[in-house]
């Protein structure tokens, strides 16, 4: 495979109202991205009688996208990410200046809910761009965030999408009204025993850092349609999964996480990330969860306090028939 990396410094996202049917963008998102044009060739080696490489250029065998998007974690910016990689469809609800958006995977349905992006990416000077290409039926691989002692909340954000095509960017566009960079000295991190029960039990006094990485399973579906660009006609459907990493100092807290551990119980974690204030509430990103260990292991020291790193990764409980839910607070009455 061959690829092209473009380094981009201004990304405009859309909803599209037809899967794959480009549209213009309706949203900047503030980022520092990446574009990753792939082509695959098939290039014939048969013998021509020559002692050089042979086949001339190939043939071009498929086309896709991929955008690596790091970013500061909003409440706003989250939002095209999730409808097109956690649930689609997704409206808010509120009568008030605060809006609710709740965003679970559909487990047991065959064709998930499902939104997808038009994506305008630009390497500009402000004048030029001198780099642009814009794809469709954008789909959220992969959402990353990452909370560190006396930092702001980051994300990292992977979209797959169909071919590059050529065109011109959406003029004008601005971010997402109210939009605010969440702090992790924000991020409360509950743990409890059952799915009713996520939200009781806060672990104070011993988190130092927390990495959350959700995988969609939503994936480009190659198949054999007779498309100009060798790209995908629509999407296939795998798992949706989660891993989450914790490092705390080692205290009778976390060595309550390590009995957990030995007696391999699943366990039910809170992420509920807050902002500043919003009508009757704060805005948010809140991440609950069901998960089962997969490591627990000492990592050192740090200002004289011995770390430790619970490592886990989602799992369906069969009480809740739940395994992970995502619930946002924002302004916002529309994703567009």
């Amino acid at each position: 495979m061959a690829t092209a990396i473009q380094p981009l410094n201004r990304l405009h996202v859309g909803i599209e109202a037809t899967k794959g049917t480009i549209i213009p963008a309706t949203r900047l998102i503030e980022c520092d991205a990446k574009l990753i044009e792939e082509i695959e060739f098939y290039r014939s080696n048969y013998p021509s009688g020559f002692r050089s490489n042979t086949g001339g250029a190939g043939t071009i065998t498929r086309k896709g996208t991929r955008y690596e998007i790091p970013m500061d974690a909003s409440p706003e910016d989250i939002l095209p990410f999730l409808l097109s990689g956690v649930r689609g469809g997704v409206t808010a609800i509120g009568a008030g200046a605060d809006k609710t958006w709740t965003f679970e995977p559909q487990l047991t349905t065959g064709v998930p809910t499902l939104d997808t992006l038009t994506v305008e990416g630009l390497r500009t000077d402000g004048v030029t761009n001198h780099y642009y290409g814009e794809s469709g039926y954008g789909l959220t691989e992969s959402i990353s965030l990452e909370w560190t002692v006396n930092g702001p909340v980051t994300c990292t954000v992977v979209v797959v999408g169909r071919a590059a095509q050529t065109g011109a960017p959406t003029a004008s566009l601005v971010q997402y009204t109210g939009r605010e960079i969440l702090s992790s000295n924000q991020l409360g991190v509950y743990v409890d025993s059952t799915w009713a029960g996520l939200g009781t039990t806060q672990l104070l006094g011993t988190t130092k850092s927390v990495k959350y990485e959700f995988m969609s399973g939503f994936r480009g579906g190659y198949t054999l349609d007779q498309r100009t660009d060798r790209d995908f006609y629509d999407h296939e459907v795998g798992r949706a999964t989660a891993k989450l990493s914790t490092t705390m100092e080692l205290d009778a807290t976390a060595a309550a996480r390590l009995a957990e551990r030995r007696a391999n119980s699943l366990t039910f974690w809170r992420l509920k990330s807050i902002g500043g204030a919003i009508g009757a509430t704060t805005k948010m990103i809140q991440i609950d969860g069901c998960y089962r260990w997969t490591g627990f292991d000492g990592n050192g020291v740090e200002n004289d306090q011995n770390l430790v790193t619970a490592e886990l990764e989602s799992v369906l409980d069969t009480t809740s028939s739940k395994s992970i839910l995502w619930t946002v607070i924002n302004g916002l009455t529309s994703a567009n």
